[in-house]
């Protein structure tokens, strides 16, 4: 019998939206949640990013789904200075637009180790057109980094 999602993840909302990635630190920091597998979509993702550059001891994984545009990019060779041991993958469907593909494209060529994973028969939202599939594919990323080999 398979485990419900819900004893196999501890989900943690902080409840109110989180000003800077500073505060979201405090927030795990406090309460001993830590490292723990971020997720960010759309616009969140500038934070994640930004959490990930300044607390990376705080994340096991990031994962970016559908990302929003992301700010002009760093001056050539320079990379996001995201360094933490999980693994880095930017999600978002394999029939969404070109610009959306073209901003997962541009985001991980900007990040150490970065993986694109494009979903076949999903367009732009996944969050909000598939996300029973999205979820499968966040807990196997989680699992990718907690059980080495799996």
């Amino acid at each position: 019998m398979r485990p419900r999602l819900e004893s196999a993840l501890e989900l943690v909302s902080p409840g109110d939206p989180i000003p800077d990635a500073a505060a979201f630190a405090r927030v795990l920091r406090v309460g001993g949640r830590y490292p723990v597998h971020l997720v960010a979509e759309g616009a969140s993702i500038h934070l994640a990013l930004a959490i990930a550059d300044a607390d990376p001891d705080l994340l096991r994984s990031l994962v970016l789904v559908d990302p929003a545009p992301v700010p002009p990019a760093p001056p050539e060779g320079e990379r996001v200075s995201v360094d933490f041991l999980g693994p880095a993958v930017v999600v978002a469907g394999a029939e969404g637009s070109a610009d959306t593909i073209a901003r997962c494209r541009a985001l991980v060529a900007r990040l150490p180790g970065g993986r694109l994973l494009l979903l076949p028969g999903t367009g732009d939202g996944v969050a909000r057109t598939d996300p029973g599939r999205l979820a499968a594919v966040i807990l196997m990323i989680c699992v990718e980094r907690d059980v080495p080999g799996a």
